[in-house]
This record gives C-alpha cells, structure tokens and sequence, in this order.
C-alpha cells in the first residue's frame, strides 16, 4: 500500500521549508534499501531521493566499488520533506513520518 504523501501538512517547520515531498525510488522489493536522512535542495527542487552530491557518491560506490547497478536498489529518506538550512530532522518529525 502506497500512502500519498504529497499534501501532507504534519509539520509545519517542514511544510515551510520544503518546496514539495520527496518521495522513494527504486524497485520494489529490492535486495538493497538506502534510507538517508532527509532530501536535500537538490532533491526538493527535483523531487527524487540521493540525486545530489551524497547521491552521486553513492551511485559510484554501489556501481564502482560493490558492483551493484544503482538502479536495483530502493531509496529514500526517514523526513520526506527538505529541513531548511540542511538542519538535522527532529526526532518528532522522523517519527511523524515513519508511517
């Protein structure tokens, strides 16, 4: 079951900072699943999960050094929306978003 989160309001410092929800990529099931923190600017601008630098680094680790073709595995973040300022997510924001 897939929820939509694309409305969701539940924290407001969120709400304000992101420009919209940064959902998951990747096949499902997969035998590997990548969880990041939060998205990014680059991810909120664009709206997928690990597309900027830390996703470019680690699409290279997984292609180049683990021998695993990044578009096999399943990623995305414990906050679904971009934290101003790059600030580490609340532990009652993760938790808001866990379901």
């Amino acid at each position: 079951m897939t929820t939509d989160l694309t409305n969701c309001v539940l924290c407001p410092k969120l709400v304000a900072s992101r420009r919209q929800v940064v959902g998951s990529k990747g096949p499902t099931p997969a035998r590997i699943m990548v969880v990041a923190q939060a998205p990014g600017r680059q991810e909120d601008r664009e709206g997928a999960p690990l597309i900027g630098q830390s996703g470019q680094w680690l699409d290279n680790l997984l292609r180049d050094h683990a021998g695993v073709d990044p578009a096999t595995v399943y990623m995305t973040n414990v906050v679904k929306c971009y934290p101003a300022g790059d600030r580490r997510p609340s532990k009652l924001e993760a938790r808001t978003c866990s379901d």
